[in-house]
């Protein structure tokens, strides 16, 4: 499965870095993703994808803050992880109204943004692995649905294959 990562930062050298990281971060865990650079609130906004699984974003930009864009794209069902890359503290209580996944300090450091991207695909790992319970008499057995390759139910009898 290829992951999409989404990037909006209006510092060029910060989106240099971070593009800069990314790639180390690929390099070093042999996680596969592509990777999305908006230098906007608003073009993100306008541009964001919906099956983006992790936003990295800034939160002081210069037409909107990163929490407002965090807060529509909320509003219109975005569920990725946020993770936000900023110079500014005093923001943090704010983030978890948007369900932050995590806040990051500039400078940024590559071992912040490794140890929090590592926690992040941990997660929607969890997120995707959906599971089936089974009774079979006196025993429920926990079936990972990616895991069944065939079911069928004819007359109360299920027939699954895995």
């Amino acid at each position: 499965m290829n992951r999409k990562i989404v990037v909006c930062d209006d510092e060029k050298n910060i989106i240099r870095q971070i593009d800069d990281y990314l790639k180390q971060f690929a390099k070093e865990t042999g996680i596969s993703f592509s990777v999305l650079f908006y230098d906007s609130a608003e073009d993100l906004i306008a541009h964001m994808p919906k099956d983006a699984d992790i936003l990295l974003l800034d939160i002081m930009m210069k037409d909107a803050t990163g929490l407002d864009a965090a807060r529509k794209l909320r509003n219109e069902g975005y569920s990725g992880c946020i993770i936000f890359i900023t110079s500014m503290k005093e923001y943090a209580l704010e983030a978890f109204d948007v369900h932050a996944f995590s806040y990051l300090l500039k400078p940024l450091l590559y071992s912040d943004l490794s140890r929090s991207l590592k926690e992040a695909f941990r997660q929607l790992d969890k997120k995707e692995e959906a599971f089936l319970f089974i009774n079979d008499r006196n025993e429920t057995h926990k079936v990972v649905l990616n895991d069944v390759i065939y079911a069928e139910v004819y007359q109360h009898t299920s027939i699954i294959t895995f």
